[in-house]
């Protein structure tokens, strides 16, 4: 096998022109690479900005919607409340035989609310 490095009719200039033209070329490619990626990434940018603002304010919309979920839970419940005193505070109020007009004034309770709790109660 001839070694070709060794052979006089090449010439080590040339082929060291050969190598770095090719290393020349490489880095032009690289280069090349580089900023056609990074043209390509600014001209996502808008859109990938875009995507993480809409998720960002989903997720702030979603904090925000539970929270409020929560309050109304909250109001709903001790308006409830509030109703089942009344209601108890009437039944107790017709069992001790007072008139349907004062139970009203001191629960809150319409007429009509504590007849039918009268019917309830007289149910049982």
């Amino acid at each position: 096998m001839p070694n070709n490095l060794s052979n006089p009719s090449i010439n080590n200039s040339h082929v060291n022109d050969i190598y770095e033209s090719a290393v020349l070329k490489l880095n032009e490619l690289a280069a090349m690479n580089y900023e056609s990626e990074y043209a390509r990434a600014m001209a996502l940018k808008p859109h990938r900005d875009f995507i993480n603002a809409m998720d960002t304010a989903k997720k702030e919309g979603i904090k925000k919607g539970i929270s409020i979920g929560i309050e109304k839970g909250i109001e709903t419940g001790i308006e409830q409340g509030k109703l089942l005193v009344q209601l108890k505070t009437a039944e107790v109020m017709l069992a001790e035989g007072i008139d349907i007009k004062t139970i009203a004034k001191v629960t809150g309770l319409t007429e009509e609310v504590i007849l039918q709790q009268k019917v309830n109660y007289n149910e049982f």
